[in-house]
């Protein structure tokens, strides 16, 4: 699960789900059952609808999401870009369109990677312009600001404006915002004192915490980040993305590897949901944790599983590829 992804998962925990005009009950039920995690159900529902003359923009649009968890961001890219075909004044629609770029840049060739960077930035910016309460586009301008280089427009005092156009709208995440751009300036306990203000701010949101403990598991301090994540537990038994983090953090650390073990065993065997890592990262993040535990042949079947579920998954590829 690339830092990417952990962003747009900690972002769907913080907003609400985007009104939606009404839609034929074929598109409604394939709403549903992407809100259920029933993904290849959905994709089975809306599909057609999708595939209409003219599309639904709705249809396409929950594609490209599907699409966009299987790693498949080209296809992804070309529902969102049909999804815009219909609805070109929707900001959701070009947020994610940007995303899908972003993660075709995070695989592309040098060369490659500048179109995709002015293309992200491009759909990001028409969003904020289509919506400027769009916080979650302003997040992705951050992102980009501080990872873009200066010719390309990268400028942290431009994320600073953003971050500062985000707490006028809403505090919480302003202060994440802020975190955020702490960190990547390098100023780490400026940066934690942030994230422990947010987490500590609304202690019955799930969001902050996930921030805070992923902020502790970039940074290494991985006992704390075994806390925070336990805690989010006892607060919510059975919270799947705190499961998936447990088991990534023992995988990274190679600490606390029997508890990982039955993390992801627990986030595994529960159904999928639309905020939470796909079947196939949490396969391979098992891999890792037997794989450090010395059990190669039961790594060597998770890798075989997470390709099977995704063969793009290019770290599962590489762990199996290294198994002796």
């Amino acid at each position: 699960m690339t830092p990417r992804v952990m962003v747009v998962l900690l972002l769907a925990l913080l907003r609400a789900a985007p009104a939606r005009a009404a839609e034929p009950p074929a598109v409604e039920q394939g709403v549903r059952l992407f809100e259920q995690g029933r993904f290849d159900e959905a994709q089975k529902t809306l599909a057609p609808a999708a595939s209409a003359k003219p599309p639904s923009a709705t249809a396409a649009f929950y594609l490209g999401r599907i699409a966009m968890r299987t790693d498949d961001a080209k296809q992804a890219e070309r529902w969102f870009e049909a999804a815009i075909g219909q609805d070109e004044a929707n900001a959701a629609y070009h947020l994610w369109l940007g995303r899908a770029y972003g993660t075709q840049a995070e695989h592309a060739g040098k060369l490659s990677q500048f179109g995709l960077a002015k293309k992200v930035k491009a759909e990001f910016e028409r969003a904020v312009a289509l919506d400027a309460n769009n916080l979650e586009a302003r997040e992705g301008l951050i992102d980009y600001y501080l990872e873009a280089p200066g010719f390309m427009g990268g400028s942290p005092e431009k994320a600073k404006q953003q971050a500062g156009e985000i707490a006028r709208r809403d505090p919480l995440r302003g202060t994440l915002a802020s975190a955020r751009i702490a960190e990547d300036q390098k100023d780490l306990a400026g940066a934690e004192r942030a994230y422990q203000s947010a987490a500590h701010a609304a202690p019955d949101s799930m969001g902050p915490r996930y921030a805070l403990g992923l902020f502790y598991a970039r940074t290494k301090q991985f006992d704390q980040a075994f806390a925070t994540f336990e805690d989010m537990l006892k607060a919510k038994p059975g919270e799947l993305g705190a499961l998936y983090q447990v088991g990534r953090t023992g995988a990274l650390s190679g600490q606390r590897l029997d508890r990982a073990e039955a993390a992801l065993q627990q986030f595994l065997a529960a159904p999928p949901a639309p905020s939470t890592p796909n079947p196939a990262a949490a396969h391979w993040r098992l891999g890792m944790v037997y794989d450090k535990g010395g059990k190669k042949d039961l790594a060597r079947q998770e890798y075989q599983r997470s390709l099977a579920l995704d063969p793009q998954q290019a770290e599962a590829k590489k762990a199996l590829a290294a198994l002796k």
